[in-house]
């Protein structure tokens, strides 16, 4: 269905558009989906069940953790039990069709974020064969659609070196197959869903984090992942120390200093110009729906931060919060000196996957996105000591765990 910008302003400011959200549960879509509903828009929410549960019952969990269960804009609020990867979405033809005429925009945040390898097949269908299902039920023929907001991230950006701009690139070296479905999902989307005269956003993000200003999250990996691994290793060498006499502790180099500190000798190798892009969901979902509003053409934007963290900036983060020694950056050449002990060893094995992350030498251009989000004083907030702290703490609290996802 195509639609002239003048048209599409209007709907959009009175909030006449209806938005049909897959992945509504996750981490991204379940923030999004709050947000269009605080912002006064109907919002149709593509869910799958649980294991044990329905899925209306997932939202109201979902919504319960929100804190905005009774609130009169729920009224605008419809869950639609269906399966994106399944023909008709698993709905009745009848169901199928009503559905097809409800919703103007989709935004497709569903997705597997796995970088396992063995999962391909898995990632394949989730990242790019599904959205033939949603380009189906865009074009059938009681269909309203007139856009498409593809959520992906700035590292489809891959092996490639040098600035990442906001437009489509043709590359085939990847870091991991989460990267390389995803780009060939963008590919998709802009070919298939364009032809057929619906237009295409597409929505770059940098590692997102929980809230800034509160710490709550739903989510717990990239970020949190390292310091979570870090925190067990801590933990199980202290208690080895305090209740077994600490001979593992002892074999791995770890020592409960006199003013309870805890060291562990661990070195992350750095890279050279290397670091961390984070941003908090509270910005990203604020930046996502001024850029959202004010597109009347298919555009790409990258949402990231424009003060990334070295590995060095975390580290600091990190001991200060927790009271650790020992643990620390180092070079290449550092470790070709002096070869990684057992716990290293360990350690980074564990991290290994996360390792073009945690020292990106890549860098990510946001001059389309900045342009309208400076224009509405949207800026990311600064990571810092206190942010991070209350991050983490948050997750200590809710021991790392999704509090509605079954």
């Amino acid at each position: 269905m195509k639609i002239s910008a003048q048209e599409l302003k209007r709907k959009r400011d009175n909030r006449e558009s209806v938005f049909l959200i897959t992945g509504g549960t996750g981490f991204i879509g379940s923030h999004t989906a709050v947000a269009l509903l605080e912002r006064g828009y109907r919002v149709i929410l593509l869910c799958r069940p649980g294991r044990k549960i329905s899925a209306r019952e997932r939202v109201d969990k979902l919504l319960d953790w929100f804190q905005i269960k009774g609130r009169k804009g729920l009224s605008r609020l419809e869950v639609v039990e269906g399966f994106i990867d399944k023909p008709n979405l698993g709905l009745s033809d009848k169901s199928y069709e009503n559905l097809s005429g409800k919703f103007n925009e989709i935004i497709h945040c569903a997705a597997v974020t796995s970088f396992s390898e063995k999962k391909r097949e898995e990632l394949e269908t989730a990242n790019i064969r599904n959205l033939s299902n949603l380009l189906k039920l865009a074009d059938s023929k009681n269909s309203k659609c007139y856009y498409f907001h593809h959520i992906s991230t700035v590292y489809t950006a891959g092996k490639h070196t040098g600035t990442f701009e906001e437009t489509l690139i043709k590359t085939e070296n990847f870091n991991n197959v989460y990267e390389e479905t995803k780009y060939h999902g963008e590919h998709y989307v802009s070919e298939a869903f364009e032809k057929e005269g619906i237009m295409v956003n597409i929505y770059r993000s940098s590692i997102v984090y929980g809230n800034s200003e509160t710490g709550r999250s739903s989510r717990f990996n990239a970020l949190y992942y390292p310091v979570k691994m870090a925190l067990f290793l801590k933990d199980t060498y202290k208690n080895d120390i305090t209740r077994n006499g600490g001979r593992r502790a002892i074999q791995m180099g770890v020592r409960l200093e006199e003013d309870g500190t805890v060291f562990l000798p661990i070195r992350m190798e750095n890279k050279r110009g290397g670091s961390m892009n984070l941003i908090p969901i509270d910005y990203y979902t604020t930046a996502f729906i001024a850029l959202l509003e004010e597109s009347m053409e298919s555009s790409i934007f990258h949402i990231v931060s424009d003060s990334p963290k070295t590995l060095d900036d975390i580290i600091h983060y990190f001991r200060e919060l927790f009271r650790i020694r020992g643990f620390r950056t180092a070079s290449k050449e550092n470790f070709n000196e002096i070869p990684a002990n057992a716990l290293e060893i360990l350690f980074n094995k564990y991290l290994e996957t996360y390792g073009p992350y945690i020292r990106d030498t890549r860098q990510f251009d946001f001059r389309k996105a900045e342009k309208i989000l400076k224009e509405k004083n949207i800026k990311c907030p600064e990571f810092d000591q206190e942010v991070f702290s209350r991050c983490m703490n948050y997750a200590i609290s809710v021991n790392w765990k999704n509090p509605w996802d079954n």
